[in-house]
């Protein structure tokens, strides 16, 4: 083990595996407490390990020649004196056996990020819905399609859509996106987030915790579309939640989004939901909180 004191900080969902057979892995979109349930996050624990295993040897060659006990998996690498996670703890599943070094504290949201340019004059008096994919995950042309199509269904709405960098990286990709846009449709390479999310009805989002978080802060109600990595997984407490509606990239069409944008709005209980939840991670004390448990880990007065 390390023999000096260090904390864990997440930039996303747990791994609980020592704690409750019942947790399931952090990307994969169902949760339950039967027995298949726990055989179905058994094997996709294994494969976890199975895909993280080179980077564990790479781990565990530089922990010999450092005197370091080697990891068993990537669990063991955690902190027992502090993990911080960035969500209130209403948000996740429950969980058996929980250690007190677990620590939700909400988003770690910046007020202080970079300024994007945007006229929001263009959108002035409109009902703003909200769209990213993120940007790691986001080279889906196909989605984006659908999404601004779907906006042909909603005249009562205005959309805009955030494409991120590996889309407008690729001129074809953006001009293919940008040509023949309906006229509630904004579309841009990057938009200012946080203002955009305030100004919203509700987010269309990929389901990455970043986007979730900030949307859920702001109480604003989800459709989530997840993509890759730990989005199904998140996306599947924001339907336990009912924090919003999750449909999959193949269910993702022109009408479906329609219809769901107008179930977000339209239904009282997602947008109560969602204010609930903006108050659970008002009191989790985000990155202030933090700062304080890790200076107190650390005995720093």
């Amino acid at each position: 083990s390390i023999s000096k004191p260090y904390v864990s900080v997440a930039c996303a969902l747990r791994l609980n595996r020592e704690l409750d057979r019942a947790y399931p892995p952090p990307f994969v979109g169902w949760y339950g407490e039967t027995s298949l349930h726990r055989i179905l996050n058994q094997a996709a624990f294994r494969a976890f390990d199975f895909f993280c295993s080179p980077i564990l040897k790479v781990a565990n060659r530089n922990a010999k020649l450092l005197g370091l006990s080697p990891l068993k998996n990537a669990d063991q690498s955690y902190s027992p004196l502090l993990e911080l996670y960035p969500m209130a703890r209403s948000f996740d599943f429950p969980v058996v056996g929980q250690t007190q070094s677990q620590v939700f504290v909400g988003p770690y949201l910046d007020s202080k990020r970079a300024p994007v340019a945007f006229d929001f004059d263009q959108i002035d008096g409109e009902r703003l819905i909200y769209a990213s994919l993120g940007t790691l995950q986001n080279g889906v042309e196909s989605l984006f399609k659908s999404i601004i199509r779907s906006f042909r269904l909603l005249p009562e709405f205005h959309l805009v859509l955030s494409l991120g960098r590996i889309v407008t990286e690729t001129e074809k990709t953006w001009l293919a996106l940008t040509e023949n846009l309906p006229t509630n449709v904004t579309v841009v390479p990057f938009a200012p987030q946080l203002e955009m999310i305030k100004r919203a009805e509700a987010v269309i989002t990929h389901a990455g915790m970043n986007t979730t978080m900030e949307a859920l802060a702001q109480a604003k109600p989800l459709l989530a579309i997840p993509i890759a990595n730990d989005q199904p997984a998140v996306a599947a407490r924001i339907r336990a939640r009912k924090l919003g509606i999750v449909l999959s990239p193949s269910q993702a069409t022109p009408k479906a989004i329609a219809d769901s944008v107008r179930a977000l709005v339209g239904t009282h209980s997602y947008a109560e939901n969602a204010r609930a939840q903006a108050a659970d991670i008002g009191a989790a004390g985000g990155a202030q909180r933090a700062a304080e448990l890790i200076e107190a880990a650390y005995g720093v007065n």
